[in-house]
């Protein structure tokens, strides 16, 4: 991944030798966030939050520009951080909402928030944070970059440190509890329950200077590691609602019974495989059957297990197939191309999709819009997007690439 000081660097050049000025958000951009974040936070959020019993103390005051980086648990995370920090600020969000237009003039023209490319370093979002930082306005950031499958808390890249230490802003770290059960990525709807949201700590811009790019790096994920199955156990709050186990199959791919991949269904609070295994969820988040293992995040856990050793006996052979799947090339003005059709497959050499083939060497960067939506990135600087028209895992894909890639590195 490119260091930000590198990545801001050349995204000045570029403006320069396009002639262009770099633009910064006008006083006019600035009131207009303001107003939007105050109708979020004073109107909306206590509308939405009361559905997840959410609960948090107002943070004191800390003085601006500062970038607030909080865990991502779901996607109306930026509600529960409006609702404790009182001053306005925009929010770093993924390119694929900017497709629809009006969302597009809502979230970016009217509010000002950044788009990022999911799944690879990014140098516009850098210069975006960058421009409205020096203008006084505070910035929050998932550095996680995608909201958890199974409640812990991602992996935080190595180039966070650098961009807090060279924006010279302040930093709040900031972590939501409970909301992984409330709205799992994998489910459907709010579950009733309780979620907490707190500030953690506070980096003033002089103590980033003074820390090293590991040193904040390590400071973030102490101040946002949250493990929600483990807190649960000692908790046991019931997270009620409907079907709560639709869409497990998003997350879990592999059965434990007779080790097929693909071949899990959900229903109501049940999730069956076709050899006859089956599970029941509970409002708790843990299982009710005797099964190996009783959670999600311990079933996902093995599941990455069995399938690495799958990936070392494959030989190039496809590890799994999908079919009717579509491929699309994320093009610029956040437009989508229509570039293949056909049945999806991955093997330790390649991804392909009908006639379309990836070689895995040259796929740079990967992850998951949503629910099963596969972004992946090349090397020659092309994004494309992989869509179903069924509900299946997009994770295995992704599990997939990444021990393959551990095992040439």
């Amino acid at each position: 991944m490119l260091d930000y000081r590198i990545m801001v660097w050349r995204g000045r050049n570029y403006a320069r030798r396009r002639g262009d000025r770099l633009p910064i958000p006008s006083g006019k951009a600035l009131r207009r966030n303001a107003i939007l974040y105050r109708v979020l936070r004073g109107l909306i959020a206590p509308f939405v939050l009361r559905r997840f019993r959410f609960e948090s103390e107002e943070a004191p005051d800390f003085p601006s520009p500062y970038v607030i980086i909080s865990n991502h648990v779901t996607e109306l995370d930026f509600f529960f951080v409006a609702r404790t920090l009182k001053k306005p600020m925009t929010f770093v969000v993924g390119e694929s909402l900017f497709r629809n237009r009006f969302v597009a003039w809502l979230i970016g023209d009217m509010f000002g928030c950044i788009s990022k490319q999911k799944g690879t370093a990014d140098v516009q979002t850098a210069m975006g944070m960058l421009r409205w930082l020096r203008q006084k306005g505070n910035v929050c950031l998932y550095a996680e970059g995608s909201t958890t499958f199974d409640g812990h808390t991602a992996c935080i890249p190595q180039a966070t440190g650098t961009l807090l230490r060279t924006v010279g802003a302040g930093l709040i770290t900031y972590r939501i509890e409970g909301a992984y059960f409330a709205m799992p990525r994998w489910g459907r709807g709010i579950r009733r329950g309780k979620t907490r949201g707190h500030v953690i700590n506070t980096y003033s811009p002089e103590q980033l200077k003074g820390m090293s790019a590991d040193s904040i790096n390590a400071a973030l994920l102490t101040d946002l590691c949250e493990d929600a199955y483990a807190r649960q156990e000692t908790e046991q709050i019931p997270y009620r609602g409907r079907r709560l186990a639709e869409g497990l199959e998003y997350a879990l791919y592999c059965c434990p019974k007779c080790l097929s991949v693909g071949a899990l269904n959900t229903r109501d609070d049940r999730v069956a495989c076709t050899c006859g295994m089956r599970a029941r969820y509970l409002p708790t988040g843990f299982f009710a059957d005797d099964l190996p293992f009783r959670s999600v995040d311990k079933w996902m856990a093995w599941q990455r297990e069995h399938l690495r050793e799958m990936v070392k006996t494959a030989g190039d052979n496809p590890l799994f197939r999908d079919d009717n799947q579509q491929l699309s090339l994320r093009g610029e003005g956040h437009s989508l191309q229509a570039v293949a059709k056909g049945l999806l497959t991955i093997s330790p050499n390649a991804l392909c999709v009908g006639d379309t083939r990836f070689p895995i060497a040259d796929i740079c960067g990967m992850e998951i819009y949503r629910k099963g939506t596969l972004l992946f990135s090349t090397a020659q600087g092309l994004h494309y997007q992989i869509d179903s028209p069924y509900a299946r895992s997009a994770l295995k894909y992704r599990d997939a690439w990444q021990f393959v890639k551990e095992g040439r590195d």
